[in-house]
């Protein structure tokens, strides 16, 4: 069984709907003039007893209303990621946190985030996934607070196409399985989500 997310021969469970048209070049060109908007996930490491902050940017279009305009295309353009540090309790005794970037690299690690505002961490080097996961990357899905509500999901042409992986030491994207040129990209219902197997399926798959 082969588990690397970069081939195009792997399942996964999703479902592309092909009723739907291409996002296509003119909305491509649309997104260019798009805002940004910011997507925090909570993301802890159990071997290590670390916390961190994922910051994602999202480049969506708004209607003349200020609401998100659901029949262009968004796309994640970047991350970045913070450990919460806690520190040793002042004269009031009241312990501080502080906020500390990872800077250039995840420390091998790597996170996987998607629809709800928390994720999970794998270490390819220690967890089986070697070869197959790559380190210092972050896997993403649709954020669920873009993709479109179940009453919308008929009028727009894109949702649940927003994935990706992005490589944390050099701020580069690659595909995960789907394009991620917007021209090519379709509108997956229900959107893509991650499967986290046990330790022993991984070991029984090794």
């Amino acid at each position: 069984m082969n588990w690397k997310l970069l081939n195009h021969d792997m399942p996964l469970f999703a479902v592309a709907d092909n009723r739907c048209p291409r996002c296509g070049k003119g909305n491509a060109d649309r997104l260019k003039s798009s805002s940004f908007e910011l997507f925090k996930y909570l993301v802890f490491d159990e071997r290590s007893d670390r916390l961190f902050v994922v910051s994602r940017r999202v480049k969506i279009h708004r209607g003349p209303n200020g609401y998100h305009d659901y029949s262009f295309p968004y796309q994640t353009v970047g991350f970045v990621v913070d450990q919460i540090i806690v520190l040793p309790g002042g004269d009031d005794g009241e312990k501080k946190k502080e906020l500390r970037r990872m800077d250039g690299n995840l420390d091998g690690m790597s996170f996987f985030i998607g629809a709800k505002g928390h994720g999970f961490v794998v270490v390819p080097n220690e967890d089986n996934y070697n070869g197959h996961v790559e380190p210092n990357c972050i896997y993403f899905t649709d954020s669920h607070q873009l993709t479109p509500r179940p009453w919308s999901k008929k009028k727009v042409s894109c949702g649940g196409h927003d994935i990706g992986i992005f490589n944390y030491e050099n701020s580069t994207f690659s595909p995960c399985y789907y394009p991620r040129d917007l021209q090519s990209a379709r509108k997956m219902n229900p959107a893509p989500t991650w499967f986290t197997p046990s330790s022993s399926f991984l070991s029984s798959v090794a």
